[in-house]
């Protein structure tokens, strides 16, 4: 009996430390990135990031937050990775950024555009016309911000607030993300019939994403994710239904 018993006993801890096992190998992981970016992007980056990581048992959330606070807690490590940055932010970036790891796979391509007053006078898409005159951007837009001069920057928390300004000629022009801006406009048509976009962009960038140094080691295998994925018929298909540009 006691034979019996103890037999019994190793199959049984051989099945239970098999078991572990196996779901040891089969355990998602998870990675919680931030962006400071307005819709559509964060809807973009969600999905985009979603899917590459999928194939890798690899689950992701995205949240939002106003830019420095995003840099912030990416950097002390709150946060896994920042979604969405333009490819040199680290070099004209006044916070600390000694954590951020790029990604060396850009994931989309932003166009700076201008809007204005329907039959208002032409600006042309340059800085130089821009700074003319009182120009509304978005807070925390580091690299808008050091292209308008300080007597005719205004800032805003939100693209709402940007439009309904240069609709009631508080502000001359608004600069801000093609797509942020036509996405406004569609959620409020009142405005839409007020305003114009620029026909071409004043500046285009393409975007990266960041890991925390601690979760550098994801940086392989997610651009080689980044790059299969946008070889793909469902990746035109999310370039699509966002309205974003590819990179």
């Amino acid at each position: 009996m006691l034979v019996l018993w103890f037999s019994h006993t190793i199959r049984t801890v051989l099945l239970l430390g098999a078991m572990a096992l196996a779901a040891a190998a089969t355990a998602t992981e998870r990675l919680v990135f931030v962006t400071h970016l307005d819709p559509p992007f964060t809807g973009f980056l969600d999905e985009l990031l979603s899917e590459a990581l999928r194939h890798h048992n690899i689950d992701f959330e995205i949240y939002r937050q106003p830019g420095r606070r995003v840099i912030t807690m990416v950097n002390s490590g709150k946060f896994d990775g920042d979604a969405a940055r333009k490819g040199d932010f680290k070099v004209v970036s006044n916070s600390d950024t000694s954590a951020y790891v790029r990604v060396n796979e850009p994931v989309l391509k932003v166009r700076l555009s201008l809007v204005t007053r329907k039959n208002s006078s032409f600006v042309a898409p340059t800085w130089e016309a821009v700074n003319l005159g009182s120009t509304i951007f978005i807070r925390g837009s580091k690299h808008i911000r050091h292209k308008i001069t300080e007597n005719n920057r205004i800032s805003v928390e939100t693209y709402a607030s940007m439009l309904a300004m240069v609709a009631t000629k508080r502000a001359r022009i608004g600069v801000g993300f093609k797509s942020a801006i036509e996405n406004e406009l569609r959620n409020t048509p009142t405005l839409a019939g007020r305003l114009q976009l620029s026909a071409r962009p004043i500046e285009s960038y393409a975007m990266y994403t960041y890991l925390h140094r601690d979760r550098s080691h994801y940086r392989p295998m997610l651009e080689s994710a980044l790059r299969a994925f946008k070889q793909t018929a469902d990746y035109q298909k999310l370039v699509q239904k966002y309205g974003v540009a590819a990179p």
